[in-house]
């Protein structure tokens, strides 16, 4: 190998987000946050040079926790305190909605659970598939009712929506 490969290798493996330090990294998203005037996802994506969104997560935690440690508050919601036991509530309450629901089934439904990348599911005994969407509530525009409903495209078209809101530990409403 010559000098001039051996230094081009060098300069690519400094530059790797793997041989930053947690301060170059949050140092990043400061930088982002100085020009722009808030962080998000789409910001750091977009953003030439900077870490991926998956180095932020596997070195913080989550991206609302490097977020927190950068010095970022937004005003949107995402990096507000008690956000993150908010999203495990929600979490929590739809794993026991459906657990229910194969409970009181007989064996007619089953829960098709499909790695962790993906959302899992109800698989009925004649094989249709069933979402199971929980939902966060929030003051809407002129103090209404609304809730955040998060779908994947194309996932299924029977959809079971469980609406909550602040404080509870069950769902206020159900839907089919």
């Amino acid at each position: 190998m010559g000098p001039e490969t051996f230094h081009e290798a060098q300069r690519i493996l400094a530059t790797s987000t793997r041989n930053k330090s947690d301060e170059s990294l949050l140092e990043m998203l400061r930088a982002i946050l100085a020009k722009e005037g808030k962080l998000s996802m789409q910001l750091i994506e977009n953003t030439h040079g900077i870490a991926s969104l998956t180095t932020f997560r596997a070195r913080f935690g989550s991206i609302s926790r490097a977020y927190e440690l950068a010095g970022y508050v937004g005003h949107d919601g995402y990096a507000r305190e008690g956000r993150l036991e908010e999203i495990r509530n929600i979490r929590r309450i739809r794993a026991e909605l459906m657990n229910e629901i194969v409970a009181l089934s007989d064996g007619r439904v089953s829960v098709e659970a499909r790695g962790l990348r993906f959302r899992t599911r109800l698989r009925l005994h004649n094989s249709r598939l069933v979402s199971v969407v929980a939902c966060r509530w929030f003051c809407g525009y002129k103090g209404v009712d609304r809730w955040r409903i998060k779908c994947v495209r194309d996932e299924c078209r029977l959809v079971i929506l469980a609406l909550g809101s602040i404080g509870r530990t069950a769902p206020s409403k159900i839907f089919l």
